[in-house]
């Protein structure tokens, strides 16, 4: 599986210095009048960088901007600039919410290292003060699916979004928001035999001197992708031997959702290591339209939980969900190291988490690294020791992993001494390229649920 990454970001720049960047204008407002374009540098490589989309493939790249010939024309009143915006959407092929839409396919020739493009942008354009989206995916994009077999297949390219919001406080065209776009398919849409949507979860910028924690792995890519079907609530019937593979992680789910005005439900989650939070924000969305049902009683309880570096990222993802009265998140830093070094290390972990009736620990691609899996399985003993002190049980363990190297094996003994026992698993392929179907061409990500061995006996 290959991501579309940008290597640094958008520029929009006079078009006359793309062919002499000598000659760029030093006067801003000459700038803004000349013709502009707008420069982007991308790769296609797998989520460590180590190695290159190796087949020639077509991109979209889809660019949408607001239409300042409308904001210009009326001020800044919303609706007449949505009424004149709906007026010019024949000609400026735009839509009807005042933005322009413009696409453009592009080859990508396999073994490349990198690619470059810039657009044309139209006069009206109005340079660093204009918002723009950049969307680039595969021409002919593929969706996770199911084979008869039961078989758990990701698309083999994971597309990128670019957003610069002009309405922000700093007007810097450097400073964009970078999204990856991981495809998913939501229960109400596979009811519809609809293909779904991409959940967006917001990275570091390219070059960013950040922790691998502001970047989202295969794993947590995979099992987002899937986490409706896991937790059995879409309706298609040829979906069983998917739905089946993880059916304690349904049935501690849908526990929660049966309906009931008289006892209000709450499901309580905790995403370990959460880096971005992809996890969260799957299920969240998973779960959304039944957070919404003014009928129901059901209230969702996220924490995340990663170093204090995680902080921002891992909010500004959750944060973008609808705020609704049934949803509570929060986070919590949590270091695994302190937690291994305590002389107890249930009581060492954070005070807002001792209190917390735990149904579900999710987790991935956090066993990369040998040396700190047994802090890790330290921590989540601990998380499910305090947990059962509020509980008539331990709370399932959700660990997704993609195996890199056979020195993770470390994390089983680990798992094993501490009382760890895998109750269901699954697994998703990730192919290296769309029709791949050996084994040699692509990798496993690997889902499984654990339960701890209670000390009660």
């Amino acid at each position: 599986m290959h991501c579309i990454r940008l290597l640094k970001s958008p520029s929009v720049i006079s078009k006359h210095s793309i062919h002499d960047r000598s000659r760029r204008k030093k006067n801003k407002d000459s700038e803004q009048c000349s013709a502009l374009a707008i420069e982007v540098l991308f790769t296609i490589t797998t989520d460590l960088g180590d190695s290159f989309y190796h087949h020639d493939i077509s991109l979209l790249f889809k660019l949408e901007f607001e239409d300042e010939h409308a904001r210009s024309a009326n001020g800044n009143n919303p609706a007449e600039a949505a009424a004149t915006a709906a007026a010019r959407n024949e000609q400026t092929g735009g839509n009807a919410s005042g933005l322009k839409v413009m696409e453009r396919q592009v080859g990508w020739r396999g073994g490349s290292r990198d690619h470059g493009l810039s657009f044309d942008l139209p006069h009206g354009w109005n340079g660093k003060r204009a918002s723009y989206t950049l969307c680039i995916t595969a021409s002919s994009k593929s969706h996770p699916r199911v084979t008869e077999e039961g078989r758990m297949i990701m698309p083999s390219i994971i597309g990128s979004e670019i957003r610069h919001d002009a309405s922000a406080q700093n007007d810097d065209e450097d400073n964009p928001s970078f999204l990856r776009r991981i495809p998913y398919v939501s229960a109400s849409a596979t009811a519809k035999g609809e293909e779904g949507h991409d959940l967006l979860i917001r990275e570091a910028p390219p070059n960013a001197n950040t922790s691998i924690a502001s970047h989202v792995w295969d794993a947590g890519v995979a099992t987002a992708a899937f986490l409706p079907r896991f937790l059995g609530l879409e309706q298609s019937t040829s979906r069983t031997k998917a739905r089946s593979s993880l059916s304690l992680l349904a049935e501690t789910i849908q526990s929660k959702l049966r309906r009931d005005l008289e006892t209000p439900k709450t499901l309580t989650v905790l995403e370990l290591g959460c880096g971005c939070a992809p996890l969260s924000v799957s299920l969240t969305t998973t779960l959304l339209p039944l957070l919404t049902d003014s009928l129901s009683n059901f209230h969702l309880d996220i924490t995340l939980t990663d170093l204090p570096e995680a902080e921002d990222m891992a909010l500004s993802n959750i944060n973008h969900m609808p705020k609704l009265n049934h949803i509570s998140t929060a986070f919590v830093p949590l270091d695994w190291e302190d937690v291994a070094a305590a002389s107890s290390p249930t009581k060492s972990i954070p005070k807002s988490l001792q209190g917390k009736s735990l149904d579900l620990i999710m987790a991935s691609d956090v066993t990369y690294n040998p040396a700190t899996s047994p802090s890790l399985v330290q921590t989540l003993s601990a998380l499910s020791r305090s947990s059962l002190a509020f509980s008539e049980s331990e709370p399932l363990v959700l660990v997704a992993m993609k195996v890199r190297h056979q020195d993770e094996d470390v994390f089983w003994g680990e798992m094993e001494q501490a009382r760890f026992i895998v109750v269901q698993s699954t697994r998703i392929w990730c192919p290296d390229f769309e029709g791949a179907v050996e084994e040699g061409e692509g990798e496993w990500v690997q889902v499984y649920l654990f339960r701890r061995l209670s000390d009660r006996g």
